[in-house]
């Protein structure tokens, strides 16, 4: 899985690129937990399910220039989202057990982030 770093004014994060069909239709499931300090990027993807997550997650739906089309955050399994239209990037990370932000930086509609590759 490629590294990238999400940047957000001042603020960085590392992520988990899921560059691969596998990798994308995967995302969260299954796990156990995910680090508190990692989001996992999704391209290629503008709707998610939490179908057998087993934590609750945030999500943050993207559009092709980064713009922030849609925030949700303390996202229990079970259940099905779309970022809406012109949505293709999701950004995926763990909640926090009392269900405040696990950091998205608090992004509001109509931020912009930026996806930089990491250099091996």
């Amino acid at each position: 899985m490629k590294e990238y770093e999400l940047q957000f004014e001042d603020k960085k994060w590392q992520c988990d690129y899921a560059a691969t069909f596998f990798e994308r239709g995967w995302g969260l499931l299954g796990r156990k937990s995910y680090p508190a300090n990692r989001i996992m990027v999704i391209p290629k993807c503008g709707s998610v399910h939490t179908w057998f997550m087993r934590f609750n997650i945030d999500i943050v739906f993207l559009d092709r220039c980064g713009k922030v089309l849609r925030v949700e955050y303390n996202v229990s399994p079970w259940r099905m989202l779309s970022g809406g239209r012109g949505a293709c990037t999701t950004l995926e990370a763990m909640s926090s057990r009392d269900g405040s932000v696990s950091g998205f930086f608090n992004l509001k509609i109509g931020d912009y982030v930026h996806l930089i590759e990491m250099k091996s």
